[in-house]
């Protein structure tokens, strides 16, 4: 019985990687995708009341 392939043929098998920053992802082929899915995350914060908004102690600086 034979179970290795005599065959030299090779195949590769390449996945597409996902975008490691926002811009690469807005500026890809799939930017209107990625646009929409970040619109639909946004909402999904929102309508589960993710967060409080406050105000920002005096002795503070904002993210950015």
């Amino acid at each position: 019985m034979e179970l290795r392939s005599k065959s030299t043929e090779r195949t590769a098998m390449l996945a597409a990687a996902d975008p490691l920053t926002e811009e690469e992802a807005l500026e890809g082929a799939n930017a209107e995708k990625w646009k929409e899915a970040i619109l639909e995350e946004i909402s999904a914060l929102h309508m589960n009341d993710t967060w409080i908004l406050t105000d920002l102690p005096a002795d503070r600086k904002t993210i950015q």
